[in-house]
């Protein structure tokens, strides 16, 4: 490439020219001023903005009509402390503070805002651009308490997506005290179920007033055209067992993943109603591994919804899991019996998890340790990977519903004093390089696969069919021990070991030779390079 050290450029007019005009541009605003060799007037430069606060302005080049409009707001990590934002319209009268719901918990972490715009847009030509206009005041900013919110990236017209499926309203009849009623759902699992019983035939006249005067919601009556009742159907209720069922009780169990209803016996639950179509169930199935799809996988509407021409997943589905193992049932089983949800040595920690949350890949339990890894009597971290290690957002939301599920069986005083943490495991790529000899040269490929392999199997481990357990980092002194017995490898020469991991929104790099300072790290194999 050619190099130039220096530039000069020389220029001169043969006689003095008029300026035909003088064009100045100030905060994103151009003015041009005409016949400027006739006018005397003076240019405004560096003309400083309006005393406003620290603001971000969105524009839109239509008025914004219906509400709410969700923002999708993608923050570069989690934050502890949780932010004063305020949303503004730009009106008639200047800007004037709207309704939000705000799931971002006070823009502590990623989330959807909705915005309840009743007041009117005005078009206004702000920074020398005419739109519409929307604008974000951080007031613990202006107050410098806090530093600049770190944002990713903003997105429009953004909702959650639930892996479900509406099925069609399914209708049983019942006979004659039928006790024990299985009932059997085609398509499983089911996410959520309602259970509806016609209890026209047996039901008293003084008990259908109760329920129609103090429990409205769970009863549906249906008339002919003399307005006489056809059908009194009422909800049922779900329980995990009938043992504190009575005969009046209407309960019914439901096991999702075989998708079967069962009733009670008059006893231990009442027996539903008698009739040709007396059991009405609408529910919804889906759920599994199988709805963990990347970043603009979902692309197509199953129905046409009005004013919706297109749909698009902008960040990874997960969190679906399927059924556990009858190896991981064998294994947790006894623990149950040991721990008996509570909490009290880190072993329980761990089996409770793995019980629960069957999306978590590896957890471990960290006693008299805090969030930041440092030393503390009586605090209790439990770091979690999940299966979809690699969604940040989700893995924190996981955290925090572990988090609450601890919270009903640990001990009460790591609560009150604040020493439970629950975090995702710090991801580590690591990258190593590594100069070995060879006993010749013709041998080099083969030397370089052998090497390659046994390094990859070094950091994540084939035989276990897992990850190395969390905190466990590779030493310089495995790769020695391992190399060596490499075919054609005479000795290794060095051995560099260098980490990438993500931390507080940014990507940091780490030489993992010496102590490492990541107690709560994982591992997984990154670039690797081979010197001869």
């Amino acid at each position: 490439m050619p190099f130039v050290k220096d530039l000069k450029v020389t220029y001169k007019y043969g006689a003095m020219l008029p300026a035909q005009y003088i064009r100045t541009r100030n905060n994103g605003e151009t003015f041009r001023i005409s016949n400027a060799d006739r006018l005397q007037q003076d240019i405004v430069v560096y003309k400083a903005l309006p005393p406003e606060p620290p603001c971000v302005y969105i524009r839109f080049d239509k008025p914004v009509r219906g509400y709410p409009v969700n923002l999708y707001f993608k923050l570069a990590g989690q934050f502890e402390e949780e932010r004063d934002v305020e949303f503004q319209v730009l009106t008639r009268t200047g800007f004037k503070k709207i309704k939000t719901q705000n799931s971002t918990d006070g823009f502590s972490d990623s989330g959807i805002v909705s915005l309840f715009l009743n007041e009117g847009m005005e078009s206004a030509a702000l920074f020398g651009v005419e739109g519409y206009w929307l604008r974000l005041v951080d007031n613990g900013q202006r107050r410098q308490e806090k530093p600049p919110l770190p944002v990713e990236g903003i997105e429009m017209n953004v909702v959650d997506v639930v892996q479900q499926r509406r099925e069609e309203e399914l209708r049983f009849a019942s006979d004659i005290y039928e006790a024990n009623r299985v009932l059997r759902l085609a398509n499983t699992p089911v996410q959520s179920c309602e259970v509806w019983v016609d209890e026209l035939p047996d039901i008293s006249e003084a008990e259908k007033t109760e329920l129609m005067q103090n429990s409205p919601d769970i009863v549906r009556i249906t008339r002919d055209k003399e307005e006489n009742i056809t059908a009194f159907q009422v909800l049922w209720t779900r329980v995990d067992s009938f043992d504190a069922s009575g005969p009046a009780s209407r309960h019914y169990i439901l096991d999702p993943i075989d998708g079967t209803i069962t009733f009670g016996d008059g006893r231990r639950g009442k027996v539903p109603s008698v009739g040709e179509n007396s059991i009405t169930v609408r529910y919804t199935s889906g759920g599994g591994a199988r709805g963990n799809l990347p970043a603009g996988a979902i692309h197509a509407l199953v129905h046409s919804v009005a004013f919706v021409t297109g749909i698009r997943n902008i960040a990874p589905t997960c969190g679906g899991s399927d059924v556990q193992s009858l190896e991981l049932v064998e294994r947790l089983g006894p623990l149950r019996i040991k721990h008996r949800y509570r909490a009290v040595c880190p072993e329980d920690y761990e089996a409770i998890v793995r019980e629960r949350f069957n999306e978590v890949l590896d957890v471990k339990c960290f006693p008299h340790l805090d969030a930041s890894g440092n030393k503390s009597h009586g605090a209790v971290t439990v770091v979690v990977m999940a299966r979809n290690y690699d969604n940040r957002d989700y893995s924190r939301h996981l955290c925090q519903r572990i988090k609450n599920a601890l919270s009903e069986c640990c001990d009460c005083m790591v609560l009150a004093e604040g020493k439970l943490s629950v975090i995702p495991a710090t991801v580590v790529t690591v990258n190593v390089t590594v100069t070995v000899a060879l006993d010749s040269e013709d041998f080099a490929a083969e030397a370089e696969r052998g090497v390659l392999d046994a390094i990859a199997e070094i950091i994540q481990p084939t035989a276990e069919g897992r990850l190395r357990p969390i905190g466990s980092i590779p030493t310089t002194l495995d790769f020695y021990r391992a190399l060596k017995y490499v075919d054609h490898v005479t000795a290794v020469r060095d051995v560099m070991i260098e980490g990438s991991y993500f931390e507080r929104g940014r990507h940091r790099l780490i030489n993992l030779d010496g102590k490492t300072p990541l107690p709560f790290a994982v591992v997984l194999s990154g670039t690797h390079t081979v010197k001869i």
